[in-house]
């Protein structure tokens, strides 16, 4: 039986990543150095923010990777692109959520950008059924990242409870769907590994 550390390789390096993250709090200045001028914003500032965001996604992806029964029942969720059906484009609404999650054994943990261009997070329970080449799933949990539950009111981000349904085309390995938050329906890609 190998031990956690050969199964997990990322778990050889985190200590010393966070150390040097929490030590510097920022990357080297020499990377992206002429980024800035090309973007119009200081990506150091931008990396360094996103810095906890990256760690966690490649901690999580490596976990999904190593674990020895990963192959059908992990899966990568992404996209996001979304119409709101009640406000349409009445509302100055972002409509790209830039989705990024991991789900494994039902169990769904990532970010994306909210309806108010915010990032949050997210962790949720899934339950899926399978019909014929379509996989329907309904999740429940909770989002860091809006600032109330309802609405935009507020000055710092809640933990908010969350349910949703999806509905993806399970023929190939990356497959398109749909879900629904609230009144956005988005368009999102399903990656099973």
């Amino acid at each position: 039986m190998r031990s956690r550390k050969d199964r997990f390789p990322l778990l050889r390096v985190l200590p010393q990543a966070l150390q040097v993250y929490t030590k510097y709090n920022k990357p080297p200045a020499s990377l992206l150095a002429n980024a800035g001028a090309i973007i119009g914003t200081d990506p150091m500032k931008t990396l360094a923010n996103n810095a906890p965001w990256l760690l966690l996604s490649f901690v999580l992806l490596g976990a999904a990777l190593y674990s020895g029964n990963a192959q059908a029942e992990t899966s990568i969720h992404a996209g996001g692109l979304s119409y709101h059906v009640a406000t349409g484009h009445k509302a100055d609404y972002n409509s790209n959520h830039k989705l990024l999650a991991v789900e494994h054994n039902g169990f769904l943990v990532g970010r994306f950008s909210n309806s108010y261009d915010r990032t949050t997070a997210i962790a949720a329970y899934g339950w899926s059924k399978q019909w014929g080449n379509w996989r329907g799933a309904v999740y429940v949990g909770a989002v860091r990242g809006y600032r109330s539950c309802f609405g935009d009111d507020g000055d710092k981000a809640v933990v908010c409870p969350v349910a949703f349904p999806s509905l993806h085309y399970t023929a190939w390995m990356v497959q398109p769907g749909v879900l629904v938050l609230g009144e956005a329906v988005a368009l999102t890609v399903r990656v099973a590994l």
